[in-house]
């Protein structure tokens, strides 16, 4: 697949989710797709509205996109996010990546992990 088709669903996808659009951000999910997020999996897309709708309602946002990196058909997207819940936990934001892998024009998989800051990577 080529890069830019990649970038482009992934591009269009944030947007619906920024938009809080839920049906089109669905229609970017194949029926088997999954989500892995913190210790769980949403499996299929009954189970990815759920996440979504959970997300929504803590008001979670993209800050900020650091960089992106592109492998295959898998995107890595660095960002900073921040929600409700975050900031019931007195915290403004958390870096982590998400990696999505597409197959053919829909999302197949899609992970998240945290950042962690290292003061002595500065050294």
């Amino acid at each position: 697949m080529e890069a830019q088709t990649v970038e482009a669903i992934v591009r269009d996808y944030l947007d619906a989710v920024e938009k809080r659009d839920l049906d089109r951000c669905l229609r970017f999910y194949k029926d088997d797709a999954c989500i892995h997020f913190m210790e769980g999996v949403y499996q299929g897309l009954e189970q990815i509205e759920t996440w979504h709708r959970e997300r929504f309602d803590a008001n979670f946002r993209i800050r900020d996109i650091e960089r992106t990196e592109l492998s295959g058909d898998t995107l890595s997207v660095d960002a900073v996010i921040t929600s409700d819940r975050l900031a019931a936990w007195r915290l403004e934001s958390l870096s982590g990546t998400a990696t999505i892998r597409i197959d053919g024009d829909k999302i197949k998989e899609m992970s998240f992990g945290m950042r962690v800051y290292n003061p002595l990577e500065e050294w």
